[in-house]
């Protein structure tokens, strides 16, 4: 089979097709333009007479944002929202027969290869985004895809699976022209290899599910981009300084001694005693500024504390990242676990928010506002989960 860019899917190394390609396309988009008109006058008359009957014509719907369902047009992007998308069935097992006839022409490596040479052709700008090969990322692509066309008939589902992909892909600028791009490729494959046999229901499926992923992908980088920018900014303000001090940062509980907690309750003690004296060390790093707080709020036994703090650094450079933000998590879990040896008794996580809170508010009073407080509490919740 060949693709979009001339190459065998059977081997990348046979082009002796590749001159014939783009007249066997053209052929085929001439004749598919001859029986779409056919189709259209047959269309408009059978609805003329499903009118009569009172029949409706039943059209693919999506969410709207205040709860109803609204009508989707196959080449609408939508950008200011993310909700669930709705689908006629018809389309749907239109659109999972497609997917699967297209899987079995070949492999999925050799599809999704062939898919991504096709796009760089097209659009030689997108190959310089993505670092790795064609046949590792095309495989992925085609893993992703997969999963999300036998996620057509779930909407909730489908709505879990393109918000994790797109959280995956946050890094990326992704716009309507490349969504176009990898929509119109995506097409084409499917017409190339199926020919007749793909029917409009299925066209319309893959459409509207590639318009839904793309405008779930803006809509996500424009709504938590502006959360991810304001941690970054004033997590390079406070904890700037943190790696050259004595502060809790680093190894955690291996670096925690008996001496720490000691300490930890004398300053407590000097608290209530005189409220501090004027020559106190001021914190002005974050780990400072916690440890403070927490001596304050009475939490100073927490030896897990000392864990998340030698992990948080990682955890607020990689909020954008979720597999790497996942993995930072796991870290945390285990080396939390292993704390509870030292000092049993349950971990209460909101506890680390509030003193997060706190002292965030203590180093930034000029340029701490709502959004500030919304951002950090979204990445506490993302590390919670």
């Amino acid at each position: 089979m060949q693709s979009k860019a001339g190459k065998s899917w059977e081997s990348t190394n046979d082009t002796s097709n590749n001159g014939s390609y783009r007249e066997d396309q053209h052929h085929k988009r001439r004749n598919g333009h001859d029986r779409d008109k056919q189709t259209s006058m047959m269309m408009q008359s059978m609805e003329s007479d499903f009118s009569e009957a009172g029949f409706d014509r039943v059209e693919s719907i999506a969410s709207s944002a205040g709860g109803e369902h609204e009508v989707v047009e196959g080449g609408q992007l939508q950008t200011d929202g993310f909700d669930q998308l709705f689908l006629d069935s018809f389309v749907v097992s239109e659109t999972e027969a497609a997917w699967n006839s297209l899987l079995a022409s070949n492999t999925a490596a050799s599809i999704g290869e062939a898919v991504f040479s096709a796009i760089f052709e097209n659009a030689a700008s997108l190959e310089a985004v993505f670092t790795s090969p064609k046949q590792v990322i095309g495989a992925k692509f085609m893993e992703s895809m997969t999963g999300l066309v036998k996620a057509l008939g779930e909407p909730e589902r489908l709505r879990m699976l393109v918000e994790a992909l797109g959280f995956a892909h946050l890094q990326f600028e992704v716009t309507m022209s490349r969504v176009v791009t990898f929509q119109e490729t995506l097409i084409d494959i499917l017409t190339l290899e199926l020919g007749e046999s793909l029917s409009d229901e299925a066209k319309e499926g893959v459409t509207l599910l590639m318009n839904y992923v793309g405008g779930a992908m803006i809509f996500l980088k424009a709504k938590f981009g502006e959360r991810i920018q304001i941690l970054q900014e004033s997590w390079q303000k406070v904890a700037q300084d943190s790696k050259s001090k004595d502060s809790i940062q680093g190894n955690g509980l291996d670096e925690v001694q008996p001496e720490d907690l000691s300490n930890l309750k004398q300053g407590q003690n000097e608290l209530k005693d005189g409220f501090g004296s004027q020559v106190a060390h001021v914190p002005t790093t974050y780990n400072e500024m916690f440890m403070f707080n927490a001596t304050v709020m009475g939490f100073n036994q927490r030896v897990w504390f000392y864990e998340v703090l030698a992990c948080f650094h990682n955890l607020v450079v990689n909020v954008g990242y979720s597999g790497r933000l996942q993995e930072e998590c796991h870290v945390l879990a285990l080396r939390i676990n292993r704390s509870k040896r030292v000092t049993p008794g349950p971990v209460v996580l909101s506890e680390y928010k509030s003193c997060m809170l706190a002292s965030l508010r203590s180093l930034l009073p000029k340029t701490w506002t709502t959004n500030h407080e919304l951002a950090w509490s979204w990445l506490w919740e993302n590390v919670e989960r």
